[in-house]
């Protein structure tokens, strides 16, 4: 129903089966279905794209064999979903049985018509279906066939990727702040919908890309198209919601009413597209979308009423005209008051009683009521009911005999109405499909309208799409906080990036609060708008293919798996060193820092190693081990870039431009002071930080060196690691040295300590 749910977003039913051979937790079959709009996905895969789909679905119900609570692995994979938890029998997820209830459901002999379907996939998607089913009543609601999507199709992410770039929500599970919210500029609930759907699956195929680009173009250079098309998104019903309570028994008088509604608007805006001209592909393709079932929407308009009311027992339903017999009960229904006023007035004339009236109530129907002391006027034709105090109440063969015309065109009509209903909602079911693509095709519509209001109003342009590995974004911005600056009369500062061949990795260090995060995530989420189809929020931009998008941002724990914020680091790190490929795109934030400093360090290297050597994949890693800077002399396609910052009078000013170089500083007590801890503990620290610079060289870069083994520590003894008093000490054979030339050794190493 409308007022309990989302317009905008998906309302899924998921069904999850494990199977895999050796380890039954490694790969799954998922089943999703959204009853209140007919979509079916069928998708099969690993342990992270069965979280990285139910993260996308957000499903408010997940089916499972009650196996899987008895298995430690999948109840963890499962535990973040628990509230939506229903286990069933394992004999509900049979693969023969399955067959049979996708055959009834698409009234097919075979499901060779629908799709090449595994086993697995039979067994989870008829369970679903059949528990939806069970559900509804014996009843199914209209669905779409199974939609299988490859993976090669579109650009995956997995759950942490999603979480990190806050897609759907943000940090704290709020859609305002979320990637969707800044955005969504549709107006309708197919094209919210549709919109959420294409932020699930990016695309990996340029020309189907381009062809949501020309739309979005074709509005662009449209602004009086744009308004009026505007115009009519703004009064477009959720057809496919309508569709679906049709379809299950459950219709009001103003499902039919949305479905007339979208015929006639799809209609007006398709002659709008034509009369406009030079559409681009996906727009002729549109135009047949929009214009569906022309002679069931005619027969909508005659037959409905302009105000409809909620339900068909409340009459009003059909307009007057469209049915004889409908209004001939009407017409008698309509005039029973003057019928009756007729007769009140020929009895009056009758027995002479002025004071004769014919009335009417629930228990005795029609009556004629008189006073007690006209009574004995009335003739043998009027039969006795009921005496009260004051009157006395009769009735006479032709009252009843009119009553029961009355009744019958009450009842009549009703039934008569109810009929026609039925039979309208029969018709608009035999071109559901027809009408299931124009809503579709308006909410396509309305995302492209969508994504040209953004374009225009937030100054987003198109970007150029290539089949290399390469990423090139001048002046750049992140669409979230644009646009909370915006809304805040402030102005983001936009920044470029290049990534190619040559240089596909950047180090980037800086201040803490400089932006470093920030530009991370903007450059992903730049990706994922460019592959959606979308224009980006940039001056302009070359964009190779990405099959994989990771990110790696951000601390958190999972306790209640017993894994630490570290644990939890390590674990997204290693997914993304493990599936990622040359033409994935990752962003890594702090990696390393949740351990000791030499741990720390050591992690950060071998995995900045490792995507430069071994993925050579486009990626950002941003840290404030300013000990990694010196790998750019060593590790060719390698750039280091920092956030640049202006210092005054001690303090530091934050300009949020990212220059190529690198910082020896993180400026964390700055950000401490700005964060409000106690002036003490701002002193004491900055004495700390003093004693620990003086502690050691100045430099404080590594020296590195090329060696057959790798990039090492250059053996000297001006290591910034080792103290010149250290490191004098270790040259001495103290064997050798009279008492007089240990005494002066002693007192130069002194010296190298100042606070000594």
């Amino acid at each position: 129903e409308d007022h309990l749910l989302s317009g905008k977003s998906h309302n899924f039913v998921v069904g999850v089966l494990p199977c895999g051979k050796q380890n039954i937790a490694s790969q799954f079959c998922v089943a999703a279905i959204d009853i209140s709009t007919g979509l079916f996905y069928l998708k099969r895969g690993g342990r992270e794209h069965l979280l990285s789909h139910l993260q996308s679905w957000a499903p408010r119900e997940i089916i499972f064999p009650d196996i899987c609570l008895a298995h430690p692995a999948l109840r963890e994979i499962l535990t973040p979903w628990k509230t939506a938890w229903h286990s069933l029998p394992k004999a509900k997820f049979n693969g023969i049985s399955g067959r049979q209830i996708l055959c009834d459901a698409y009234d097919v002999g075979t499901l060779e018509g629908l799709g090449d379907f595994s086993i697995d996939e039979i067994t989870v998607a008829g369970a679903l279906v059949d528990y939806i089913k069970l559900t509804q009543k014996g009843k199914l609601p209209r669905l779409d066939p199974p939609l299988q999507e490859l993976t090669q199709d579109t650009l995956h992410m997995d759950q942490a990727t999603a979480q990190n770039l806050e897609i759907f929500t943000s940090a704290t599970g709020d859609f305002r702040g979320s990637l969707r919210y800044a955005i969504d500029k549709t107006a309708t609930a197919q094209g919210g919908r549709l919109l959420q759907q294409h932020l699930m699956h990016p695309l990996r195929n340029i020309q189907e890309i381009e062809k949501r680009q020309e739309m979005v173009q074709y509005f662009c250079e449209r602004p009086s198209l744009r308004s009026d098309i505007s115009r009519l998104l703004a009064s477009v019903p959720d057809g496919e919601r309508a569709l679906s309570r049709i379809s299950l028994g459950r219709a009001s008088p103003r499902d039919l009413g949305m479905l007339r509604d979208l015929i006639l608007i799809s209609h007006q805006m398709s002659k709008k597209l034509i009369r406009e001209g030079a559409l681009p592909a996906l727009g002729q393709v549109l135009c047949e979308t929009l214009t569906p079932a022309t002679a069931v929407g005619d027969e909508l308009a005659a037959a409905l009423a302009e105000t409809l009311p909620l339900r068909v027992t409340d009459g009003g339903v059909i307009r007057p005209g469209y049915d004889g017999a409908l209004d001939q009960l009407r017409q008698l229904r309509d005039h029973a008051g003057d019928s009756l006023a007729a007769l009140q007035e020929r009895y009056q004339a009758e027995t002479g009683i002025a004071s004769l009236k014919i009335k009417n109530n629930n228990i005795y129907g029609y009556f004629v009521e008189v006073t007690q002391n006209h009574s004995a006027k009335l003739s043998e034709m009027f039969t006795h009911r009921q005496t009260m105090a004051n009157a006395m109440r009769f009735t006479t063969d032709d009252l009843s005999t009119l009553a029961e015309k009355i009744a019958a065109s009450e009842d009549g009509a009703l039934a008569q109405e109810e009929a026609l209903f039925q039979e309208l909602c029969g018709k608009v079911m035999g071109v559901s499909s027809a009408l299931i693509q124009a809503a579709r095709g308006i909410g396509l519509v309305d995302v492209c309208l969508s994504h040209s209001i953004l374009a225009c109003t937030q100054g987003y342009h198109r970007p150029t799409l290539v089949n290399e590995p390469v990423f090139h974004v001048e002046g750049g911005r992140h669409p979230v906080v644009d646009a909370a600056l915006t809304r805040a009369g402030n102005r983001f500062t936009p920044n470029d990036c290049a990534l190619s061949d040559e240089h596909n990795l950047w180090l980037l260090t800086g201040p803490n609060m400089g932006g470093k995060s920030t530009f991370l995530r903007q450059n992903a989420l730049i990706v994922m708008l460019a592959q959606i189809g979308a224009y980006i929020p940039a001056k302009s931009a070359t964009i190779g293919i990405v099959d994989r998008l990771f990110s790696r941002v951000g601390a958190s724990d999972n306790l209640a798996q017993g894994k630490s914020t570290f644990m939890v680091e390590m674990i997204e790190t290693a997914t993304i060193l493990n599936q990622a490929t040359k033409n994935s795109f990752v962003i890594l934030d702090e990696l390393g820092r949740g351990t000791s400093t030499y741990d720390g360090v050591s992690i950060a290297w071998a995995t900045v190693e490792y995507l430069h050597d071994a993925l050579q994949c486009r990626a950002i890693f941003a840290t404030h081990y300013h000990e990694l800077t010196p790998l750019e002399t060593t590790l060719d396609r390698l750039q280091c870039h920092t956030l640049r910052i202006q210092e005054w009078e001690g303090e530091i000013v934050l300009l949020h431009q990212v220059i190529k170089g690198a910082s020896d500083r993180s400026y964390g007590i700055h950000v401490a002071k700005l964060a409000g801890l106690p002036q003490p503990v701002i002193k004491r620290a900055t004495q700390i930080l003093k004693m620990l610079v003086q502690a050691q060289t100045p430099q404080m870069a590594l020296p590195l060196v090329k060696t057959s083994a790798g990039i090492e520590l250059q053996a000297s003894v001006d290591s910034p690691r080792m103290h010149p008093g250290i490191a004098l000490l270790e040259t001495l054979d103290v064997d050798q040295l009279s008492p007089r030339q240990a005494l002066e050794k002693l007192y130069e190493i002194k010296a190298m300590f100042p606070s000594a």
